[in-house]
């Protein structure tokens, strides 16, 4: 899931700078999450879901729940 998120924010063009502040988190924060040195959070996972206009959803046997709708 981390590549993920590092994949489409360079493939969107948003620097680790851009996105922390979209977050409103210091830049070191994506730097480890993406490194694989912090495992993040479902807050921070929300929170980067939003910074690059992307739903994120947890599936749980049929159900699922959107945590976020993409709307930065």
């Amino acid at each position: 899931m981390i590549e993920s998120i590092r994949q489409y924010r360079e493939r969107t063009g948003i620097t680790q700078k851009e996105m922390a502040d979209k977050m409103n988190v210091p830049q070191g924060n994506i730097s480890r999450m993406e490194s694989g040195k912090r495992t993040p959070t479902i807050a921070t996972l929300q929170k980067a879901a939003r910074a690059l206009n992307v739903p994120l959803e947890i599936r749980f046997g049929n159900q699922v729940v959107y945590l976020s709708k993409g709307n930065a």
